[in-house]
């Protein structure tokens, strides 16, 4: 003999409820995993100043000669102005800076940049250029004097941290 089960129809709708959510929740986190994090994405923030954790990564990891060999010199704040010298290259058009995204917050705040010379010929290394970054793109509210900024350089292992008191150490 064979046994139907039957469900009285409040039973059915909280079912069918159920497996709509479930659906629904899944159809989310399927749509949700198929865009990449805020981290990954690349965003020009400036000209000059690119937001990329990837791109960042490559360059300090590689540090090649690939682009056009420099030296950092200096980095000096002013108000919200980051002032990065740099000696080499062929015009300061060419240089760009990498964020990776990230303040670290410890005491002081710690951001991390990478300068990387777009451009391939090599036209010495006895000019200078001043490229200028808009702190307020990377920290908002707070004062900048309450960061550290370090700076690598994307041609060669020499890199340089501005410190709050306004002095630099070289890494």
């Amino acid at each position: 003999m064979n046994t139907i089960i039957s469900f009285p129809p409040s039973r059915k709708v909280k079912i069918a409820g159920r497996l709509l959510l479930v659906f629904a929740l899944c159809a989310l986190s399927f749509a949700y995993s198929c865009k990449k994090p805020l981290d990954e994405q690349e965003v020009q923030l400036s000209e000059n100043l690119l937001k990329s954790q990837k791109k960042y990564s490559k360059l300090t990891g590689s540090r090649t000669e690939s682009g056009g060999t420099f030296d950092l010199t200096d980095i000096q704040r002013e108000g919200n102005l980051l002032n990065i010298a740099v000696k080499g290259g062929c015009n300061a058009a060419d240089f760009e800076v990498v964020w990776d995204g990230h303040i670290l917050l410890s005491y002081p705040a710690q951001v991390k940049l990478v300068v990387h010379n777009r451009a391939t010929e090599t036209c010495g290394t006895d000019r200078t250029f001043n490229i200028q970054i808009d702190l307020s793109k990377i920290i908002e509210n707070p004062d900048p004097k309450d960061y550290v900024f370090h700076v690598a350089n994307g041609s060669v292992k020499r890199d340089k941290s501005l410190n709050p008191d306004g002095s630099v150490t070289s890494r």
